[in-house]
C-alpha cells in the first residue's frame, strides 16, 4: 500500500509557516510534534515541476500531460492542480508511532490537510 501526499508549496506551507499556524513557540514540546508531522509529511517533497523540467521534458508534451501519465492524476484532479508550486511526496516508510497515532485523530488530521491545503490520499 503506497500513499502519497500532493500538497501545493506556499510561503506558509515552511517550518516557521507551521509554528505560527499551529500557534505553537519554538522552543516547546508541541513544536517538537508539530515539526516531527511536518518532516514526515512535507520534507523532502518533489516540485513537481521543476522535475517535469529536468527530466520529463522531452519525454511529455506538456506538464498535464506529465501529471496524468507519470502520477496517474485524474482528469479532474489536474484541473484542480495545474500549478508550478504543486510538490509530491510518497510516504514509504511508516513514521514512528506516535506520528501516526496522532494524526489518526481527525481534528488533527483535518488541521494538517487545511494547514497543506490538499487532501491526503489512502490507496
Amino acid at each position: 500500500m503506497s500513499r502519497e501526499v500532493f500538497f501545493k508549496r506556499t510561503p506558509h506551507v515552511t517550518l516557521p509557516g507551521a509554528y505560527k499556524y499551529f500557534g505553537v513557540k519554538r522552543n516547546s514540546y508541541a513544536a517538537t510534534i508539530v515539526k516531527r508531522i511536518y518532516e514526515y509529511y512535507c520534507r523532502d517533497a518533489n516540485y513537481l515541476f521543476l522535475e517535469y523540467l529536468l527530466y520529463y521534458r522531452r519525454e511529455f508534451p506538456s506538464y498535464k500531460s506529465f501529471l496524468d501519465k507519470k502520477y496517474n492524476l485524474f482528469p479532474s484532479e489536474i484541473g484542480q492542480r495545474p500549478s508550478v508550486f504543486l510538490s509530491h511526496k510518497m510516504l514509504r516508510f511508516e513514521a514512528d508511532g506516535y506520528i501516526t497515532n496522532t494524526i489518526e485523530d481527525e481534528s488533527i488530521k483535518h488541521t494538517l490537510c487545511s494547514f497543506l491545503g490538499e487532501k491526503i490520499n489512502d490507496n
